[in-house]
């Protein structure tokens, strides 16, 4: 499984310092790449020309990691909203082609993740069907070379994303939703029956679901997700990030 450190929820606001502590905690933990969050002011595909993703690249570069694409947290509800869908469609086309440029410029992969299932009491009151909608990104995806992940729907026509912290805190067994699934992307969380922690810190069974993965899903990317951990810095990041990493089976 390739493994890949998401800069998404990391505790450092600055889009260069978050980037530059992540890429020196994947490189201590050696986990190869880290995964871009789309969403972060400073690294968002808008605001940035092509000189500035070789920048992105060259600064991960310089602690021998790589990078995998992108994370684009937007609100789920927006997929299906008449507000707010075409905001959300035209910021998916864009990080699709962040990530496209960014493998023509030596990442190791190309994958977008996001979320389109949202809890029905959250939905808009004006809410549509968002599938014509995935199914022509996930083509755009594919025209571009890129994986386009969704990590939370069951019934999306995207490739499928598995959180693991959100599947042990709904009882149930990652193993068996990746037999199930066969997905794309792991989230690589935990849960300790209270809260999201690190990968390994909780109650997931690592040689499980390093296993069954490597059956069902050999071609999945793993990706560390410290959303909701509480990590107080940097030196808390890399002691993180070498947990989660030395929790899988080598």
């Amino acid at each position: 499984m390739l493994l890949s450190l998401s800069i998404s929820g990391l505790p450092i606001p600055d889009a260069r310092e978050r980037l530059t502590s992540a890429a020196e905690a994947a490189a201590r933990a050696e986990i190869p790449a880290l995964h871009l969050d789309a969403t972060l002011p400073g690294i968002r595909p808008r605001e940035l020309d092509r000189s500035a993703r070789r920048d992105l690249l060259a600064i991960v570069k310089r602690h021998n990691v790589s990078l995998t694409g992108c994370d684009l947290f937007i609100p789920p509800t927006h997929f299906n909203s008449p507000q707010h869908q075409q905001r959300a469609a035209d910021a998916v086309r864009q990080a699709i082609a962040f990530a496209a440029e960014l493998r023509s410029l030596g990442a190791l992969a190309a994958m977008v993740c996001i979320e389109t299932d949202a809890p029905v009491a959250k939905q808009p009151d004006a809410a549509f069907d968002a599938t014509p909608l995935l199914t022509d990104l996930a083509t755009h995806a594919r025209d571009h070379g890129v994986t386009l992940c969704d990590c939370t729907s069951d019934t999306s026509p995207l490739a499928r994303g598995l959180d693991i912290a959100a599947i042990l805190a709904r009882n149930e067994d990652p193993a068996a939703a990746i037999l199930t699934h066969k997905p794309a992307c792991l989230r690589l969380a935990d849960w300790n029956g209270r809260a999201r922690v690190a990968f390994g810190e909780g109650r997931a069974d690592a040689t499980a679901i390093s296993a069954t993965a490597s059956v069902a899903a050999p071609t999945a990317l793993g990706i560390f997700d410290f959303r909701g951990v509480r990590l107080d810095g940097p030196e808390a990041i890399r002691a993180a990030a070498g947990s989660a990493a030395r929790a899988l089976p080598s």
